[in-house]
């Protein structure tokens, strides 16, 4: 059969249909050139620009233009390159025109450099050609994929639309996106496609080297920057393992990957939704088709993070942050984890309000791969199929399938012409017969087997059958490499290289172990001499890690249940990843739709011993893992584990993981109703307690009505923050029971969902505010139908419903509230109104919509709050679009808030990039304004901790030694806001900025011990030891400084340095508990006295610890100290107030500070004020009581 490598293809008709839409360019550009300069007139403007435009001609074209001049040069003579140059150097409005035409204004970002996204001028335009032409020059291959064409038209389309307009041609104003429509859908056949890549080399062979590499060395800085202002290091980290990983693996995997329907079809969900499911069976080349997706998109600027549980979500996803997230088999790889399914469907919701389609932008997009039969498995759990059934792309249906040519290209790739010719495969029942491996793993195992020709047809319509069976094969016919396989699963899946690859005597037992298991005569010399045969199939080398682990968990799972059923099953436990235990079952189990290994009697202490050494690894993954156990549903294997337990001493009972939840609260996420009565019944206390009431919220947030119900009958207390999680699940049958329990709906307390991404700042808020922002409509309007005084319930700040459907950007859901009462112009305590919110988040759908309904919000007497203006709320959300429109409606870019910031100050400090260089090119001025403090855009920019920024703002001269009224440099300000990455930067750049101090005496350190960073101080120290030791002027500590912030762990980090900071008091006797109390950190003052510290001392004006916890508004604090120190109450101050008038003052200050917008970053321990005070009505509460 003739390779279709030389044939034409799609992707090279893609190619073809590039290079004539440089033609179209070259057109455009000669309409241009024509617009400012005739070609009759062009000989006299190049003599008068003789000066300039030489030394960028070279000598063949300083011929054509000066000394071998013809009568008339037609500019159809001119290709692009010239074109360029005419227009860059003849028609900008740099050079005078003879004829007196004023020239077009140059790009924003100068000649010669990519436009910048917004920029959307004639000269930008005629600069993207420029760059789409060497692009096209310079690709390697004469073929382009369909996702990389469908993105580069597009692009083009918009350039060509926005240059035949902008040249207003009166009798063809659509010429050339006409001629664009047909270059794109006429057909082309392979002599003129020839042509055009004859074209297109011979000028690719004209361009210089040189030019390229600069580009491509300006691109890969502009990405470095990019990565570098991530200013948490554990998402910098694994946005560094997500690059490796997108990078090894698309080396790998290269030469095989086809382009398929289905990957034109991801990407254009992706473009269109801004997130995608790509569903399929194991083995399709879901992750694989995900990988050159996102290695296609990072290459236009994408910054790919991969992440792996919910909590990861919460914790690195924010708005507009041009973030790529993946999430490869999202509710779990090997079996459904029902506790993902909860945890992921709750944040559904928000994910769809996180993205958005801009690729060029700074859009999130969302990259998301699940398996059929998990899907299939986990709908049952879904409470709406709407998220997935809008974007979900299924690479195994009927539509996106792979054909006989796709399968073909693809299997002509893995294998040799003649078993290539010999395939004979039925396209209408392939996907039918193969339910558990796809096609492409199904090449690669046909690949590096040679055996599995002798039954081709036999083992595509089984892989993963003729995998188990082929394992048993290999142990029958006493093949050793089997054993280096056992020894991987012996060893959990994972081995590093040098125990793989070396003779190593403390793994010679293991190796041994894993012989005998797979019946063979153990022979370390025949095992070392088969290490290597099967790492180009069921092994893989991970070079991130350096270790070799199983290619695909199929061959991990087939190998735990095949040795299962043929050696010591207690052996292969007792080595075994603790993921595979989910594979155990017994004969008293109901029946599983997994393969599971079936294990007797005999087997059940050795699998309790496993388990119960796991709980001592404390790792919450395993915790869950082990929650999950088939096993658990068997009545004797209960017994026997308790048994265990009771003779180990009880402490799977009692452990803890890192996040301080036992094993009940897992148990309780997974719906075990025995196991939580169990451990209920036999806790230590013969009342709830903290882990209990933890239980009954997991229960809560995994929708585990029985578990809730049951610990409600056990009088575990739930409160307002139970119905939180609740929300998070989304059950209002829960909600219900909860209400009948006795829970207040009507209360207050702090949000779930991180509302204020960038200073991470939270506030009490209502159950129905919790819903609203996490965009949960049918909870919300199931909780007004059952408590409808909701409705009208605010949070801490005064923000009704409205405002946080405002920012989570659901117009339908704004409509519905409204029609139901809601006062669309409503104020919040510190005057912002729904259109603030819409801003701040940068929601323009619904910016949009609120303008247009309620024009009013945008006047004079509707725009003034303590945060400023609607474009100082625009500018934190990032929206250039939506700041334009605000200036286009009368806003006054130069407005200031009460604390003297501009919006400039405002994108510095949130670390919005294309927000500052919109404001810097268009209102320059903005540079050089100082807010109240002094401070300018550089110490903001220190704020926000975005070295990109930075480095903009000193192109735009702007010096780093600047200081603030309170002498503050940039460092300080990094430092205390904990942006390491700014701060090794400035460092290394500018190393004098470690030796100032600001007018307070404080040092860099101490800013950083009050951020709570414990990296940067440790980095602090590293760089100049002695500073650990530095006092301000009123002789505070590092110490002091984490305390304030309740860090625990830089605490205790700085007191295993130096014990003695913790009998250090400050100029006016306060000791550290007195900051352990502004800092609320009740397990921090816990340990301060612990270690020896009065809890009752004094400072020198006699107040306690309990006057600051009240005056800074921590109640937990307040709670704990009354509660343990009670005659603190009775106690007055040398000016005779008592902690009553603390609470009172406390809440005054920062009801001030929010009314007139005096909040400063010097005192973010303050929470955002409200007007009334929780922490001086709980102290009436206990006064009293």
């Amino acid at each position: 059969m003739i390779s279709s490598k030389y044939l034409s293809t799609r992707h090279t008709t893609n190619f073809a249909r590039l290079c004539r839409l440089l033609s179209v360019c070259a057109e455009l550009l000669r309409d241009v050139l024509r617009r400012y300069i005739s070609e009759v007139s062009l000989y006299s403007e190049l003599d008068a620009a003789k000066a300039k435009i030489t030394p960028v001609l070279s000598s063949p074209q300083k011929d054509l233009f000066y000394r071998k001049r013809e009568l008339y040069l037609p500019y159809d003579d001119l290709d692009i390159t010239l074109l360029y140059t005419l227009i860059r150097n003849l028609c900008d409005d740099t050079h005078q025109l003879k004829h007196g035409q004023k020239g077009m204004p140059p790009p924003q970002n100068g000649w010669g450099k990519l436009p910048f996204q917004q920029d959307r001028s004639l000269a930008a335009n005629v600069e993207r050609i420029r760059y789409f032409r060497n692009e096209t020059n310079h690709r390697e291959r004469d073929s382009v994929m369909d996702n990389d064409f469908i993105v580069t038209w597009n692009k083009m389309r918009r350039v060509v639309e926005e240059i035949e307009k902008n040249l207003n041609h009166p009798n063809h104003s659509t010429k050339y996106v006409g001629i664009l429509k047909e270059i794109k859908d006429i057909s082309m056949d392979p002599e003129a496609i020839q042509k055009y890549i004859e074209e297109i080399e011979n000028m690719k062979r004209e361009q210089e080297c040189l030019e390229e590499k600069i580009h491509k060395g300006v691109r890969e800085e502009l990405y470095k920057y990019q990565i570098f202002q991530l200013e948490d290091s554990k998402m910098k980290k694994q946005v560094a393992r997500t690059c490796t990983f997108i990078e090894k693996e698309s080396q790998k995997l290269q030469q095989y990957f086809v382009e398929t329907k289905a990957s034109s079809s991801v990407m254009e969900h992706l473009c269109e939704f801004g997130y995608v499911i790509v569903k399929g069976n194991p083995g399709d080349g879901k992750t694989t088709l995900s990988v050159f997706i996102m290695k296609l998109l990072k290459e236009k600027g994408k910054i790919p993070l991969q992440i792996r549980s919910p909590s990861d979500w919460d914790e690195f996803i924010s708005p507009n942050e041009n973030l790529l997230v993946f999430i490869d088999n999202i509710f779990g790889e090997i079996s459904v984890s029902q506790t993902e399914v909860i945890q992921w469907s709750s944040r559904f919701p928000e994910i769809q309000t996180s993205v958005g389609f801009n690729v060029e932008g700074n859009d999130n997009m969302v990259i998301i791969t699940i398996r059929n039969d998990i899907y299939e498995e986990c709908k049952k759990s879904l409470k709406d199929e709407s998220f997935f059934q809008e974007a979900i792309v299924d690479i195994s249906d009927k539509d996106h399938k792979l054909s006989m040519e796709e399968m073909g290209q693809i299997l002509e790739k893995y294998v040799s012409k003649d078993v290539y010719q010999s395939c004979m495969i039925d396209t209408g029942t392939f996907f039918n017969d193969v339910p558990n491996l796809g096609f492409p793993q199904c090449c690669r195992l046909f690949k590096d087997n040679i055996k599995f020709e002798k039954d081709f047809l036999n083992f595509f319509k089984n892989p993963l059958h003729y995998l188990k069976e082929y394992f048993k094969k290999y142990i029958q016919n006493k093949e050793m490499k089997m054993a280096v396989l056992a020894f991987v699963l012996l060893q959990g899946g994972k081995v590093e290289k040098i125990a793989f690859e070396k003779k190593n005597i403390l793994d010679e037992k293991l190796k041994t172990e894993a012989m005998e298991m797979c019946e063979l005569h153990p022979d370390l010399i025949a095992y070392q001499s088969s290490i290597f045969a099967f790492t180009r199939s069921y092994l893989t080398f991970e070079d991130a890690e350096e270790c070799y682990k199983f290619s695909h968990s199929s061959v991990e799972s087939s190998l735990f249940l095949v040795l299962g059923d043929i050696c010591d099953v207690n052996k292969l436990i007792k080595s075994c990843s603790y993921n595979l235990l989910k594979y155990l079952t017994s004969k008293n189990c109901p029946t599983s739709i997994l393969e599971t290994l079936m294990i007797d009697e005999e087997n059940f202490v050795c699998v309790s011993e496993k388990v119960i050494s796991l709980v001592e690894t404390r790792n919450p993954t395993i915790y869950t893992c082990l929650a999950e156990l088939i096993l658990w549903n068997d009545e004797k294997f209960f017994e026997v584990f308790l048994e265990t337990v009771w003779r180990r001493g009880q402490h799977f009972l009692s452990c803890i993981d890192e996040e301080n939840k036992s094993m009940i609260v897992h148990f309780a996420a997974d719906g075990n109703v025995k196991w939580v009565e169990y451990m209920y019944e036999n806790s230590k206390e013969s009342k709830p307690n903290e882990q209990h009431y933890l239980a009954l919220n997991a229960a809560c947030e995994h929708n585990q009505f029985s578990i809730v119900n049951y610990l409600l009958n056990m009088n575990v207390q739930p409160d307002i923050k139970s119905c939180f999680h609740t929300v998070k699940g989304g059950s209002m049958r829960i909600i219900k029971l909860l209400a009948d329990s006795g829970v207040d709906l009507k209360e207050h307390t702090y949000s779930l969902t991180l509302l204020d991404n960038y200073n991470q700042r939270y506030q009490t808020i209502s159950v129905l505010n919790e819903a609203c922002s996490r965009g949960q409509n049918n909870m919300a309007l199931d909780l007004l139908n059952l408590c409808p005084d909701l409705l009208y319930t605010k949070s801490e700040s005064g923000e009704s419903n409205l405002f946080f459907v405002a920012y989570s950007g659901d117009t339908d859901m704004l409509k519905i509230l409204i029609e139901k009462g809601l006062n669309p112009f409503e104020k919040s305590h510190y005057e912002s109104t729904i259109l603030h919110c819409a801003c701040q988040n940068g929601k323009l759908g619904t910016f949009q919509y609120i303008v247009k309904t309620y024009p009013a919000l945008l006047n004079i007497e509707n725009d003034k709050t303590a945060q400023g203006t609607l474009l100082s709320w625009a500018a934190e959300g990032g929206n250039v679009s939506i700041l334009k429109q605000l200036v286009e409606n009368g806003k006054d870019i130069y407005s200031r808030a009460f604390n003297g910031r501009t919006v400039l100050h405002k994108a510095c400090e949130y670390g919005r990039v294309n927000m500052c260089k919109y404001l810097i090119n268009k209102y320059s001025k903005l540079l050089q304004i100082l807010d109240r403090e002094g401070m300018c855009t550089i110490h903001y920019a220190g704020f926000g901790g975005n070295v990109e920024i930075f480095e903009l703002l000193c192109s735009n001269m702007l010096a780093v030694q600047t200081f603030s009224n309170r002498g503050k440099t940039i460092l300080h300000c990094a430092c205390g806001n904990g942006r390491i990455n700014l701060c090794k930067y400035l460092i290394k750049k500018y190393p004098f900025l470690l030796e100032i101090r600001d007018l307070d005496g404080m040092h860099v350190v101490h800013d950083a011990a009050q951020s709570g960073n414990v990296e940067l101080v440790k980095f602090l120290v590293k760089e100049k030891k002695e500073i650990l030791y530095f006092k301000t002027d009123k002789r505070q500590t590092v110490l002091h400084g984490a305390a304030g912030s309740g860090n625990l762990e830089l605490s205790k980090y700085l007191l295993e340095i130096e014990p003695n900071f913790l009998s250090e008091t400050d100029a006016d006797n306060h000791t550290v508990l007195h900051y352990a109390a502004w800092g609320g950190n009740v397990q921090l003052f816990k340990l301060f006295v612990e270690m020896g510290v009065d809890p009752t001392c004094k400072t020198t004006r006699g107040q306690s610890a309990l006057c600051y916890s009240c005056y800074d508004g921590k109640l937990s604090m307040s709670k704990y100290l009354i509660a343990e120190y009670s005659h603190l109450l009775e106690d007055l101050d040398d000016a005779g107030y008592s902690v009553a008038h603390f609470a009172a003052l406390g809440d005054f200050k920062r009801s001030s500070d929010a009314e007139e917008g005096e909040a400063t970053h010097a005192h973010k321990s303050l929470p955002r004020a409200a007007p009334n005070s929780n922490v001086y009505n709980e102290f009436i509460l206990l006064k009293f009581k």
